[in-house]
């Protein structure tokens, strides 16, 4: 008897906690996505972005818009997505920072003689993919600079003017083969904090969803955005020996939209697998800018594989009917 009681206390916990058990479904149920939100202006340019766990071949990412355009603007704003197959997150997006060139501390005030500084601490080499980035060949860099004094900063033979300022964040191309920074500040009492690190060049790859024909004619059915109906774009991609092979598709909540993009490009620097970090973007544009312009989104989501034609047919349907639930169609 004490058995059987224990036998049905254990399997009503059980089923008490079944709920809080159950793994969400990888593919389907949109109802645990999250709310819509809107971008307006030149903020829609920058719609979504994901970053990679590192190690997958391949990838497909998916995303629902609709826009809102001024009456006096004659196209529909096309949406684009990209990806970089090597790490491409910023500090400003979060992930590790970047290192320190110089040998000081850049917590603590430079130690200036006269109001000056300087170090040979630029990197003797810097990356770049063949002739075409010649201007590149000396270095990008990122500095961060807080004075109180106005001051002249030299990298690698760019010259750059700053006048007293806080916790200044930019980026500074070199220009010579010199791999020295220095710092002149007007004043020989001056407080100058100062860091600085590389910023390697990084290859994007991707494509777009356009409402505009080659010959500059507007074709709404075509791709892009609309501002009648929520669209489905899925950009897909994947690593193929050499070469980073991608397609991007629009979808209305019935049919595929006729403007397919798809190549490959050649990876400057070769890689087996995505890395941990590389970056997907969605962003939104028009031929007329996005002023006055206002993009509603909602389900960007990002999947190992390159799901096939079908299955994403299938998550359009059930997203679709999930739209309408939602009051959003």
């Amino acid at each position: 008897m004490k058995k059987g009681l224990l036998f049905l206390a254990l399997f009503a916990c059980c089923v008490a906690a079944a709920s809080e058990l159950l793994v969400k479904p990888q593919y389907g149920d949109p109802t645990v996505l999250a709310p819509s939100r809107s971008a307006e202006g030149q903020s829609a340019f920058n719609l979504a972005l994901a970053f990679m766990p590192g190690g997958n071949t391949n990838f497909t990412a998916i995303i629902w818009a609709i826009s809102s355009t001024p009456s006096n603007t004659p196209y529909t704003p096309s949406v684009m997505m990209d990806c970089t197959y090597k790490a491409a997150r910023s500090t400003t997006e979060g992930g590790p920072e970047l290192a320190e060139l110089c040998s000081h501390d850049d917590t603590q005030p430079l130690t200036l003689s006269g109001g000056t500084w300087a170090e040979n601490c630029l990197p003797a080499t810097y990356a770049v993919p063949g002739p075409t980035f010649r201007d590149w060949q000396y270095g990008c860099y990122c500095f961060n600079l807080t004075t109180d004094t106005p001051l002249t900063l030299n990298v690698g033979g760019a010259e750059l003017y700053i006048p007293a300022t806080n916790r200044m964040i930019r980026n500074i191309q070199a220009t010579t083969a010199s791999r020295s920074v220095s710092i002149a500040a007007e004043s020989p009492s001056a407080t100058v904090y100062f860091g600085i690190a590389e910023n390697p060049l990084k290859q994007f790859i991707g494509g777009q969803s356009s409402g505009v024909r080659s010959s500059g004619e507007e074709d709404y059915s075509a791709g892009g955005t609309s501002t009648n109906e929520w669209r489905m774009f899925v950009f897909r991609a994947e690593i193929s020996g050499s070469d980073l092979r991608y397609e991007v598709r629009g979808y209305t909540p019935m049919s595929q939209l006729s403007a397919v993009e798809s190549g490959a490009q050649a990876m400057w620097q070769p890689v087996s697998a995505f890395e941990k970090d590389a970056r997907i973007r969605v962003m939104c544009a028009s031929l007329t800018r996005l002023d006055g312009c206002t993009v509603e989104v909602w389900g960007f989501r990002v999947y190992r594989g390159w799901l096939d034609d079908a299955f994403i047919e299938t998550m359009r349907d059930q997203d679709a009917a999930e739209l309408t639930r939602r009051g959003l169609r």
